[in-house]
C-alpha cells in the first residue's frame, strides 16, 4: 500500500495532478495518480527495491529537468536566440509534462 502524504509533497503532487487533469476533472486525475503510485510500488516490490514510489518519481523528474532554454531577442528585424537558464519550478513543470506526454505516446503506440 502506498503511504500518501499530501502535505509533504504538496507542490509536486498538485503540479502532477494539474498536468494530468482534463476538462477540470481533478478527482479523476487524482485517482489516476494514486493508481499509478500503487502500480509503481508493486513494480518496486517485484524488483525488491526499498525506495518509495515518490522517490522513484522524483528521480525521474530530476533526470528529465531541462537546465537551459532558448530565449529570442530581436535585432534589426531579425530574430536571434541565446541560451537562458530555466527556473527550478518551471523546469519541474516541464519535466512533469514531458513525462506525461511520453507515457501517453508510449501507451498509444503499444496498443
Amino acid at each position: 500500500m502506498v503511504v500518501f502524504d499530501r502535505k509533504k509533497n504538496k507542490t509536486d503532487v498538485e503540479l502532477f495532478i494539474n498536468c494530468l487533469m482534463k476538462n477540470g476533472k481533478r478527482e479523476k486525475a487524482y485517482k489516476l495518480f494514486v493508481e499509478a503510485l500503487v502500480f509503481l510500488s508493486g513494480l518496486l516490490k517485484k524488483k525488491k527495491l526499498i525506495e518509495s514510489p515518490f522517490e522513484t518519481l522524483n528521480k525521474a523528474i530530476f533526470k528529465l529537468k531541462p537546465n537551459l532554454k532558448l530565449c529570442p531577442y530581436f535585432f534589426k528585424k531579425r530574430r536571434y536566440y541565446y541560451p537562458g537558464l530555466v527556473s527550478e519550478f518551471s523546469s519541474r513543470g516541464v519535466a512533469i509534462r514531458w513525462l506525461i506526454k511520453y507515457s501517453k505516446y508510449q501507451r498509444e503506440s503499444s496498443a
